[in-house]
This record gives C-alpha cells, structure tokens and sequence, in this order.
C-alpha cells in the first residue's frame, strides 16, 4: 500500500477517469487488435500480455498516452522483448468502430477484468490471469516502459509464491508465509491484483499466536479492511503503541465507497487525533488530510476540518498543493 496515495488524492486530478490510450491497429502497428490472437502468439513466445484498453476515438488522455508513450519507439522496443502488445477499442464514431475485428469479445473482455475507466493497461500472463493494473502516467516512452516491467516482475512474484503456499497447503513453510507476509504489507492491490492470491493464506496466519500481528499489520497495509480485523487492532494496539491502529484507520478510510460512511470513518480520526503519536508520517497524513476534506466537503463541520488539517501540517508535508488546500481549510 502506497500510503500516501489517499491524500494526494485530494490535490491531483484523477486522470484515469476519462482517458484512454491509443489508436486503432493495423497493419503496420506492434499492437494486436485480436484478444485471442495475441494470447496465442504469447504462449508460443513465452511472453505476456500488455493490454491497452482505450478508446481511440473519443478521449483526450488516450490519445495523449499514445502520443507520449505507445506511439514511441523508445517505449516499443523494449515492451516487445517482453510483451505481445494488445489494443482494445471502445470507439464512438462509426469508421473506429468498423475497424474493430470483434467488439463482442472486447465487450465480454471488459466485463470480465472490470474495466470501469480509460486507459485501463492490463498485465497479463498468457493464460489470461490478470498481474498488473495501471492506467496514463507521466514521464514518457521510457519510463512508462520500466513501469510495466515492473507490474510484471511483481505479479509474477504474487504469484510464485501463492503457488508455493498453495502446493503445500496442509503445512505451509513458514519462511514462504513471511515471504507472503512481507509482500502483501508493500503491494498496492490495484496496481498488483494477482496478490489477491495471497490474502487467504495471510488470513488463515492470523490464527497463528507467533504470526498473527505480522498477518494483522501486513492485511491493514493492503487495504483490507473488516469487523475482524478492527476487532484485533482494538485487542492489540488500541493506544496506537506499536503503529497498528494508525494502520486500521487508513485502511478503513480506503474502502469508503458512500457518503453514508463518511461520519464512521471520521470518528475513527477523531480517535487517532486524540492519541499522542502516529508512527508513519505518510499514514497521518493521507488519514487527518482526507478528513479534513471530508469534513469541510461533505460533513459541514468547518472546526472538526481545521484540527484534521492542522494535525496533517503539522506531521510535515512534501506536497506544496496539498499544503495549499489545508492551509485555505484553517484560514477559511
């Protein structure tokens, strides 16, 4: 878990909600337009599969994420040493869309990875399993390059060893459970979805008396967050001594998904505002920022605001917008 992703959050445009990469394939392109086509191709190669979910047509980020990255021979050369490189296309207009070879399949494809928003960038093994999610980034040919080398190096790592855990289910090594442990308490979910995989074996640790705060740490730094857990953290660190209810808290700010949740979560800062310490600079800051946005956009409570975004200065701020939008919250 990135944790400090949830605060910028507040300050960065979400880019991945209207855009979309790419142009519609042919003859000439790397990009393969068939689904089925290219996994095939990957299988004979023992490549992967990067998949470009776009919308040629329609969306302005789409075909800036080509123009800056997909387009680029900087970028081709070496995604291609690793990748068979699959475009599909949701255009609008009716020239795009007769260029598609086969607008079910992308449509069942869509359904199936649950592409909600362009440019979804799938990394995909050659049987179809889903390693890697990311969407338009910054920085260019080469570095969006490195970027999916690396979903790929990491979901191939979620997956060896799931796989190990998975072999020896009745007794799990307990060196390939810290390995899971340990992994699963640095991965952004989103970005490494094939280390789902690893959250039974992780739960079923929390059972274990020598492993169940490492299990407990390492599920609140994924993201998951559930009446047991926040059962467990109450047990085990309720005055935030050991940094595990800073923890639960972002967490639980993470799956917020309806404004009906917004009072219950703030609650939770109001508690962690009240404690002496947060161990993690980050983790205070994406918790007391976020609140203080909530509580000023949604909740009508300026005061309850101005302490959250007091306590998130206070815990020191790298970011000068987000700074920027604290400040305006004390001096409204």
């Amino acid at each position: 878990m990135n944790a400090h992703v949830l605060a910028l959050s507040l300050t960065l445009a979400t880019l991945s909600s209207t855009a979309s990469a790419g142009t519609p394939a042919d003859d000439t392109t790397p990009w393969v337009a068939d689904f089925d086509r290219a996994a095939e191709i990957a299988r004979r190669d023992g490549k992967a599969l990067l998949v470009d979910f776009t919308g040629s047509d329609w969306c302005s980020w789409c075909i800036r994420l080509d123009r800056e990255v997909f387009g680029k021979d900087a970028f081709l050369s070496r995604a291609t040493e690793r990748f068979v490189l699959v475009e599909l296309d949701f255009p609008k207009g009716t020239e795009a869309r007769m260029r598609v070879p086969n607008p079910a399949r992308n449509a069942e494809l869509q359904a199936k990875y649950e592409i909600r928003s362009f440019p979804s960038i799938l990394v995909l093994n050659a049987d179809g399993e889903l390693l890697g999610r990311t969407g338009y980034r910054p920085g260019g040919a080469e570095a969006y390059a490195e970027h999916v080398e690396s979903l790929l190096a990491r979901g191939l790592e979620a997956v060896g060893i799931a796989q190990r855990l998975e072999a020896n289910r009745e007794e799990a090594s307990l060196p390939d459970l810290r390995a899971a442990l340990a992994f699963l308490g640095e991965v952004d979910l989103m970005e490494t979805p094939a280390a789902r995989r690893l959250l039974g074996p992780v739960r079923q640790a929390l059972e274990s008396p020598v492993l169940e705060l490492e299990a407990l740490t390492a599920l609140l730094r994924a993201g998951i967050s559930d009446a047991d857990l926040q059962a467990r953290v109450l047990e085990h660190d309720p005055k935030n001594r050991r940094g595990i209810f800073e923890l639960s808290v972002l967490a639980q700010f993470e799956n917020v998904t309806a404004e009906a949740e917004l009072p219950v979560a703030c609650k939770r800062a109001d508690e962690l505002l009240a404690l002496a310490k947060v161990h993690d600079r980050d983790v205070g800051v994406a918790v007391f920022a976020t609140a203080a946005h909530w509580c000023q956009s949604f909740l009508g409570d300026a005061e309850r605001a101005r302490g959250f975004a007091k306590r998130a200065i206070s815990l020191g701020l790298e970011n000068d917008e987000l700074r920027g939008r604290l400040q305006a919250i004390l001096d409204a």
